[in-house]
């Protein structure tokens, strides 16, 4: 559903090094930023703040609710006429370091024994010869048992092949697979493509009240994903779509739930599992398609619905404080385990990294899909209240940038959407989230139709610095 060109910029900001201009991006040490402080009573003055001496307090200039300009470039004009969005409390900013949090052996067995029935889960680790033929074993199985038609067709006629198609890649593998619970070292595909990449991983299936889900468990030197997921939805296909798909189908979400009931119930899980300070920061509708891995549809027993449809909502969650929220961006929002690239440093193959959020698909049988990618932990928090530059100064360097992104690529583009919120950056293996700009490029679906969410520029709010998002460059 995206549109050619906003997916050919984006490939290109996403694998391009950042261009240079006014707000180029330099080395900046985010954790210990000169432009932060620890309370609003001791803020420095900077740029477009003035402090007032009766109470320590620095005044901003309001930033507008609605700006209107054209870029004149080389070859296009670039219209902004955007809306601007901001935190209620946007001067009360806390800038927060974080940490890569590693999962356990431990924490993983917690995670599947509070998840799965008891007694119901077994290793599910289809990454040799031998164990292939485990996995199909206990598969065939479970199809043979189940009552559940939907399942039975899955297995039969989705996972099967699939793993008998995976024999031939595993054949010469090296790979020695215990029978423990824990994260073990291997060489797997990772997702697209057949190369095998080195990581560690752990996959268990079990039941959730007599339903079959699957617990992936994966990281390698870039990234680290957990995943819980229905078995019956293998081969699935959960696409997020705009509002304005529903408008032009004339079709209505299946989902029993409302997209704030969908909301609350992805939350309330979430907080169950005692993951903190996470929020709601996008919902899309998803359109459901079921596909092989060829990515042509599968036509196969009754049991098995195929066809597409509108089938629940993808509720995304990201790290915010206060009143502060990291900013959707389908870029970032994304699992790119799956994209592999040689290191040119040790030339092992590496996946492109990814940022920290979780996605939680909801349908009318509730949470049918959980997936929490690049947990960070808090360190510490760096500043209270961030002094952050006045935004007529951070829309100079906006100009320019786009200016210069239009010249170089001879991009026509509008901007529709301004947004201050959290980023997450990271230098030198810390991370961090600051407050930035987001300005968001239109696509030209004025019928709502797709949900890409795709800024041309991303400004640091403490200096006017470009920012480099989390997965906006190779590793």
């Amino acid at each position: 559903m995206k549109k050619n060109g906003i997916k050919a910029l984006a490939c290109l900001m996403v694998m391009a090094t950042t261009l240079t201009a006014c707000g180029e991006k330099k080395e900046v040490d985010y954790v210990d930023n000169q432009n932060v402080s620890e309370s609003s009573a001791s803020m420095d003055e900077v740029s477009g703040g003035t402090s007032s001496e009766a109470d320590g307090e620095v005044v901003y200039e309001e930033a507008p609710e609605h700006i209107t300009y054209d870029v004149v470039c080389d070859r296009v004009t670039v219209t902004v006429d955007a809306d601007v969005s901001l935190p209620q409390k946007y001067e009360q900013c806390k800038v927060v370091e974080l940490e890569k949090s590693v999962m356990s052996d431990e924490e993983l067995k917690s995670y599947v024994e509070s998840t799965f029935d008891e007694g119901s889960y077994f290793l599910y680790m289809p990454y040799s010869e031998d164990e292939i033929a485990n996995a199909k074993d206990k598969l065939i199985n479970i199809a043979a048992q189940t009552a559940d038609e939907r399942l039975s067709s899955v297995i039969n006629d989705v996972i099967i092949p699939q793993l008998d198609a995976s024999v031939d890649t595993y054949a010469d593998s090296d790979n020695t697979i215990a029978d423990e619970m824990k994260f073990q070292s291997l060489n797997v595909i990772a997702g697209m493509g057949n190369e095998l990449v080195p990581c560690e991983m752990c996959n268990v299936i079990g039941t959730i009240d007599g339903e079959y889900y699957l617990i992936e468990a994966y990281r390698d030197k870039t990234n680290q994903f957990v995943r819980l997921s229905k078995l019956s939805d293998a081969g699935k296909a959960a696409t997020d779509v705009g509002p304005g798909y529903a408008e032009m189908t004339g079709e209505a979400n299946s989902c029993e739930y409302s997209r704030e009931e969908a909301q609350q119930l992805a939350l309330d899980y979430v907080n169950g599992l005692g993951i903190e300070n996470m929020s709601v920061v996008y919902t899309a509708d998803v359109l459901s398609s079921s596909y092989d891995a060829g990515e042509e549809i599968v036509y196969i027993g009754e049991g098995y619905d195929n066809s597409s449809k509108l089938e629940g909502y993808n509720v995304y969650l990201a790290r915010s404080y206060d009143d502060y929220k990291t900013v959707f961006t389908s870029e970032q929002f994304m699992n790119w385990y799956d994209v592999a690239y040689e290191d040119a440093a040790s030339g092992e193959l590496v996946t492109m990294r990814g940022s920290e959020f979780i996605r939680v698909w909801v349908t009318s049988d509730g949470i049918a899909a959980y997936e929490n990618c690049n947990e960070l932990t808090e360190v510490n928090v760096t500043a209270e209240a961030a002094n952050l530059l006045d935004f007529n100064s951070v829309n100079e360097v906006a100009k320019d940038y786009i200016m210069d992104f239009a010249n170089n690529y001879e991009a026509a583009f509008d901007v529709d959407r301004i947004t201050l919120g959290y980023a997450m950056v990271e230098q030198d293996g810390k991370y961090a989230v600051i407050p930035a700009w987001y300005y968001f490029m239109s696509d030209g679906d004025v019928n709502n139709i797709d949900a890409y969410e795709f800024p041309v520029v991303v400004i640091n709010a403490l200096d006017g610095t470009i920012v480099e998002l989390v997965t906006s460059s190779l590793q």
